[in-house]
C-alpha cells in the first residue's frame, strides 16, 4: 500500500502487472528530477555498464523483483522497452 493512501485493495495498491523477465510493475511512478542525466545500467551498481542516459522528467516504471529481493540504493526500472538499474537516491515519486 501506498503512504496516504485512503483506497486500497486489488483496484490500484495490489495490482501487479506481467513485465518482462518475470519481474512485475508497482504501482509506483518515478520520473528522473530537474539538472539530472540519469544512468539507466544493465546491473545495479556503477561497475555495470550504461545502456542509456535518461533526461529529466523521463517516466519509469519500478519492477519488484523475484522472491521479494532488494537491492538497497538501486531500483530495476522500466523505460518503454527497455529494463535496467537507477540509483535510487536520482528518482522522486509521481503524483498519480
Amino acid at each position: 500500500n501506498h503512504p496516504g493512501s485512503a483506497e486500497s485493495g486489488p483496484d490500484r495498491d495490489e495490482m501487479v502487472h506481467p513485465a518482462v523477465g518475470g519481474y512485475t510493475e508497482r504501482p509506483m511512478e518515478v520520473a528522473v528530477p530537474a539538472r539530472v542525466r540519469l544512468n539507466l545500467r544493465e546491473g545495479p551498481g556503477i561497475s555495470f555498464p550504461v545502456k542509456v542516459q535518461l533526461e529529466q522528467g523521463t517516466a519509469l516504471s519500478v519492477l519488484t523483483l523475484p522472491y521479494g529481493a532488494d537491492v538497497p540504493g538501486w531500483f530495476m526500472v522500466r523505460c518503454g522497452e527497455l529494463n535496467g538499474w537507477v540509483a535510487a537516491q536520482y528518482l522522486r515519486e509521481t503524483e498519480g
